[in-house]
């Protein structure tokens, strides 16, 4: 790295360790898209993996510029190929199975809640998206990505909900969106680490050590 360039600072390599993780978790699901899709479909899925893989190279190269540690991230063993398009989301781990199923009665626990709110003032809550679970057992993606992939979600919902409150002019909505949160545990991350899924960032620099 030329010497006129000052290196980056510690959060922006935490932002692009966080990126690098999310970009190679997005090129592991596109390479699952691209095996179901269609012809058109596929041309679209593939222009977005090309693109993918570029931002991927840059990031590399960054972390090489900066004597960095290079994450692992996700790779082609996070991917589970000749697998069906739709399964019904069986797991590799007990822990996984039960800690997204606990998940998924309280994603219903909170869109009854809330719709509740709407339902008070005669109006009718948004559809949810609905899935269809088919008789296949074997998933297209590792426990790992999955489980990153469902805290990713929920750390940007938990953000909206925020985000949302701040500027709500109801006192009862704040504390409700904080009631329900309470119930979105760490645990996710708790089985990451038992597992060796949990990537520890870089770090800064000890002052402390430093100076001795």
């Amino acid at each position: 790295m030329p010497s006129s360039q000052a290196p980056i600072s510690s959060s922006e390599l935490a932002n692009l360790w966080m990126t690098y993780q999310e970009k190679t978790m997005i090129l592991r699901m596109l390479e699952h898209f691209i095996e179901h899709a269609g012809v058109e479909e596929k041309k679209l899925l593939q222009m977005h993996y090309s693109g993918t893989l570029e931002n991927i190279d840059r990031l590399k190269s960054i972390f090489q510029q900066e004597g960095a540690v290079l994450p692992i991230g996700f790779t082609e063993g996070d991917i589970h190929k000749g697998v069906p398009k739709l399964f019904d989301h069986m797991f590799d781990n007990e822990k996984v199975k039960q800690y997204l199923v606990k998940g998924m009665k309280l994603s219903k626990k909170i869109e009854i809640e809330l719709g509740e709110y709407l339902r008070q003032s005669f109006i009718e809550p948004p559809a949810s998206h609905a899935g269809k679970a088919t008789t296949s057992k074997a998933a297209p993606f590792s426990d790992k990505i999955m489980l990153y992939n469902t805290s990713l979600l929920s750390s940007f919902g938990l953000g909206s909900n925020a985000i949302g409150s701040a500027f709500s002019l109801r006192s009862d909505l704040p504390f409700k969106m904080a009631f329900l949160a309470k119930n979105i545990y760490s645990e996710g991350a708790k089985i990451m680490l038992e597992n060796g899924w949990l990537e520890e960032p870089p770090q800064i620099e000890d002052r402390n050590e430093l100076t001795k």
